[in-house]
């Protein structure tokens, strides 16, 4: 059964969390071999960052309380996105660029639209003005362009913004500069974050903790560059010690 492999526990409920940090409950981990923690921080600013650190102690109620060294893991808005939203306030115009994870797109007349070139269409016609639900969904295809599209990235095309979102399903893998997703702009404008999210994950090994001074319990803490609403969970998996198997029954024929 998958709940004698793994048990899973909310670990900091959602909350505002800024530079003064929180940390979670201390669990136990002195039945597994091992705990993933995972965080997710919203509604960031393009330059926040959110940071996790494991905490060991030797009682659930955090006695004797030490960082765990090699734990700390920093997200960064600039390349750690695994969600966001942006909208236009003004209609693109030609030229204006958005670049998401290396790649650029950039805005140009319907009529010069081009997938290969990564072009977007700005307006509705050749000779129309800018539209901006025009171009939200000109981008959005070429961003879901298997071929000259962002791997590992999909876009939805709402009537005012666009939502890009982490394809976990996707065969194509992010490129190697980014764990998640980044986004710029050559105007501030056409790109304005209306919501986006980050999330960390940490995992431990039982045997990092510091066994010769009965350390047994484990807790995340988060530390945000900005009151951000951030939860997490922790996974304890591999469990030393099972109850045992119900016999199987005896059918007789």
């Amino acid at each position: 059964m998958l709940s004698e492999r793994f048990k899973i526990n909310a670990a900091i409920y959602p909350r505002a969390v800024s530079s003064s940090g929180t940390t979670s409950i201390y669990f136990d981990l002195s039945k597994s071999e091992s705990a993933t923690f995972v965080w997710d921080a919203d509604q960031t600013a393009l330059t926040a960052t959110s940071v996790g650190l494991v905490y060991q102690a030797t009682d659930e109620l955090g006695t004797n309380a030490a960082a765990i060294t090699a734990t700390s893991t920093t997200l960064y808005n600039s390349s750690n996105l695994t969600e966001l939203s942006f909208a236009p306030t003004v209609d693109c115009s030609a030229a204006d660029t958005v670049t998401i994870n290396g790649l650029t797109f950039t805005g140009v007349l319907y009529s010069a639209a081009s997938t290969a070139d990564r072009y977007f269409a700005t307006d509705g016609s050749a000779a129309g003005t800018s539209i901006i639900s025009n171009a939200i969904t000109s981008l959005a295809a070429l961003i879901n362009n298997e071929q000259y599209g962002v791997p590992g990235v999909r876009a939805l095309a709402g009537s005012a913004s666009l939502t890009l979102y982490r394809d976990e399903d996707s065969s194509a893998n992010l490129p190697g500069d980014y764990d998640g997703i980044a986004i710029s702009s050559s105007t501030t404008a056409i790109c304005v974050v209306t919501a986006l999210h980050m999330q960390g994950i940490i995992e431990i090994q039982a045997s990092k903790l510091t066994l010769s001074s009965n350390f047994t319990h484990v807790a995340l803490n988060v530390i945000n560059t900005s009151a951000n609403y951030t939860s997490a969970v922790i996974i304890r998996g591999d469990n030393r010690y099972r109850k045992p198997a119900p016999p199987c029954p005896i059918t007789q024929v």
